[in-house]
């Protein structure tokens, strides 16, 4: 009997049986994310009463501190207690309250009944030492400036998530 050609097949099978067996394997890496890191959120800041309040950041990855600064320009009057003028609370998503602090005014800062002329202004600081135990999340301060209405920022804890999934 006379023998009939065969066209060798041996190196796509060869290819196909290679990519099969590799699938999964550490021999083909996986594709890595490439995406770039999302931006730094926006500093936090909002107005109440004659007050504008802001954090110093929006998100703090590792140990550190946030502070909380409230500012008033005159002309402007109000009251705020000597022994605590600017107070905060910070709550995380379930409301639990992680932070509070109201400490007593510094040398030369108003406190009392305050009556700020145009053209002058007063700056209230607080300083929140982030525990570093605390889960990543985003967190709510509470501010309050004396008589002035209260003010919320949210500022976010821990590593930003991950755009690849």
């Amino acid at each position: 009997m006379p023998r009939i050609p065969v066209t060798p097949l041996r190196a796509p099978v060869a290819a196909a049986v290679a990519a099969l067996a590799a699938c999964g394997s550490a021999a083909v890496p996986a594709a890595r994310c490439a995406a770039p890191p999302p931006p730094d959120p926006p500093t936090p800041s909002a107005s109440a009463g004659v007050v504008g309040f802001a954090a110093d950041r929006g998100w703090l990855v590792g140990a550190g501190a946030i502070s909380f600064t409230a500012t008033v320009h005159g002309p402007a009057k109000y009251r705020a207690d000597c022994s605590g003028p600017l107070q905060v609370v910070v709550g995380d998503s379930a409301d639990i309250h992680v932070f509070q602090a109201a400490p007593p005014a510094v040398r030369g800062v108003p406190c009392g009944a305050v009556n700020l002329p145009r053209g002058r202004s007063a700056e209230y600081e607080i300083s929140w030492q982030v525990d570093p135990t605390l889960p990543a999340g985003v967190y709510e301060a509470t501010l309050v400036l004396g008589d002035q209405p209260p003010t919320t920022l949210q500022v976010r804890l821990g590593p930003p998530p991950s755009p690849c999934r």
